[in-house]
């Protein structure tokens, strides 16, 4: 690994460190400069201000994930067990994010404006798109029937990411049973028979 990547990387660490301690608008370069046990001057040399770190992070973040939804893709063939797998990453990160402090850190994205917004949304929209892929394939296939695949996967993103949001958080014991739980709502209904 090239030290201009290394050194990136540790000061995205550090971010990380920080903002879940401080929250993104209240941590200072300064802070993260400490935390990276790197001198102030030199962040400049790999960052121009702290947009930069929260861009760094969200795209790592959400790479990670359209990696491992990528790696779903290829070893599930069943759309609709493909969609159970792709639910659980994503509860599974959700948690994550609580236990690591980096929900505090997901929860500010909703305040970054401008580029910064904008790379966010970009990879949002990627993930969206994973569940459109996921839903045609699955009406294809007649796993699904014939729906609004852009609301369905609008929806289920939404969904996923409303978890975030301490004031609509549900107690979770496990991802698997908590995506089982969404999946009988989703698939079968409300309705009764």
């Amino acid at each position: 690994m090239g030290v201009k990547i290394g050194t990136r990387k540790r000061l995205a660490n550090a971010a990380r460190r920080v903002f879940a301690r401080k929250g993104y608008h209240t941590a200072t370069l300064d802070d993260i400069a400490r935390s990276a046990r790197i001198a102030k001057g030199t962040v400049y040399l790999y960052i121009r201000h702290k947009d930069d770190l929260i861009t760094l992070i969200a795209e790592q973040e959400m790479s990670s994930i359209l990696s491992r939804l990528e790696e779903i893709s290829d070893s599930i063939s069943s759309p609709s067990l493909r969609l159970r797998s792709a639910l659980i990453l994503l509860v599974e990160r959700v948690m994550e994010y609580e236990r690591t402090g980096l929900a505090v850190l997901m929860r500010d994205l909703y305040g970054v404006k401008g580029k910064v917004l904008e790379q966010v949304q970009q990879q949002k929209q990627k993930i969206i798109r994973f569940f459109t892929d996921l839903f045609e394939e699955g009406i294809r296939q007649k796993e699904f029937r014939q729906m609004n695949v852009p609301m369905a996967s609008f929806i289920i993103f939404s969904l996923v990411g409303a978890l975030v949001h301490k004031e609509m958080r549900l107690p979770i014991e496990s991802p698997h049973s908590f995506v089982d739980a969404f999946l009988d709502i989703l698939m079968k209904g409300v309705e009764s028979q």
